[in-house]
């Protein structure tokens, strides 16, 4: 992912839910300067799984213990072993995805392997122990979880009108019908974008705190104001989206819900 990402954002965290997980990513983001931060359905369960460099019964006054030690003598037996295999890795001379597959497998038995486990092990346990103790860190995770979850709900929206069925009759042919969903979707994302950006300013220029505050909370990916099964025309006499007065409206519509919150607020305030 990271390898093909042709953008200019240059993300520190890369955050996934329980089945972007395996015993090797953690280490692997590491070798890159990332972190590999994902989001587990149980923490507890997670917890009971961290290691520490010294023995357990070295923890026991404090209410998270590790389960076992760190075998660092098992990395450093395989250490010699390993590099080449990381090496090959980051330097994408071999399928990434076989070789960590392999080195995932619990069927696959290897020293190497093990090693390769433990370091993964540490860093794994470095990020749950964060996860519990930091509330900005865990609430984090989850709004990048959210928003990726929101682009793929956005995604079916798109795919499911006309049924929703795979479009083409080769391989070419429905990618080229993906890609084109794809598109739809961001040329949606940007037309949001583009809005919100413009209110933001509007409110800024009237230093509207209120409004500026709600603006943030407001999800680009959103698409309920758009006829996604609408008939369309697409010819070159289609005259052009004036967004400044789609502004102006939207504007108006934000400043009366601001104004509803204000009145909700002092009401609330009167019977208390």
């Amino acid at each position: 992912m990271l390898r093909r990402n042709n953008s200019n954002i240059d993300p520190d965290i890369i955050s996934t839910d329980t089945a972007g997980t395996n015993n090797v990513n953690d280490f692997l983001f590491y070798l890159i300067d990332k972190i590999h931060a994902p989001c587990y359905r149980s923490i507890g369960d997670k917890a009971d799984t961290i290691c520490g460099f010294k023995s357990p019964e070295k923890y026991k006054n404090l209410l998270i213990t590790p389960s076992r030690k760190v075998s660092k003598k098992l990395i450093k037996k395989n250490w010699k072993k390993l590099v080449p295999i990381l090496v090959s890795l980051l330097s994408h001379e071999t399928s990434q995805e076989n070789i960590v597959k392999k080195l995932s497998s619990h069927e696959y038995k290897s020293e190497v392997k093990d090693a390769l486990w433990e370091l993964n092990h540490m860093l794994k346990s470095i990020h749950i122990l964060k996860y519990i103790d930091d509330p900005n860190y865990r609430r984090s995770i989850r709004k990048a979880l959210n928003r990726g979850e929101a682009y793929h709900q956005l995604i079916k929206k798109i795919a499911a009108v006309g049924g929703g069925d795979f479009r083409g009759m080769s391989d070419l042919e429905i990618e080229i019908w993906n890609e084109c969903n794809r598109l739809i979707a961001l040329i949606i994302i940007y037309y949001n974008m583009h809005l919100l950006s413009k209110l933001y300013e509007n409110a800024l220029a009237k230093g509207d705190k209120a409004a500026l505050n709600f603006l943030k909370h407001i999800s680009p990916v959103a698409s309920q104001h758009i006829n996604i099964s609408g008939l369309y025309e697409f010819s070159e006499g289609i005259a052009d989206v004036n967004v400044d007065n789609v502004v102006d409206k939207l504007s108006k519509i934000l400043q009366e819900a601001m104004n509803s919150l204000s009145d909700e607020k002092e009401l609330e305030l009167e019977a208390a």
